[in-house]
């Protein structure tokens, strides 16, 4: 579980920059840490399901960096 804004900042900036290799996209600990992200924003009330819907044709990266506003 991602605890503290702060480390949800650094989570989300991790996994951006995992991103640069594209063997990770898709392997399963991005899928894994993306439903622990995904799971704790929903749960944190950061993020809704209307918003999951809104950003559904975004890439990982552009959500992630949406995302990241949200938190700031």
């Amino acid at each position: 579980m991602i605890p503290k804004i702060y480390q949800t900042e650094m989570f989300i900036n991790n996994e951006i920059e995992k991103y640069q290799d594209e063997t990770y996209w898709g392997s399963e600990e991005n899928i894994n840490k993306e439903k622990e992200l995904i799971n704790y924003l929903l749960k944190n009330k950061i993020i809704n399901e209307t918003w999951l819907d809104n950003h559904e044709s975004d890439t990982n990266e552009e959500w992630l960096k949406e995302i990241l506003k949200l938190l700031k």
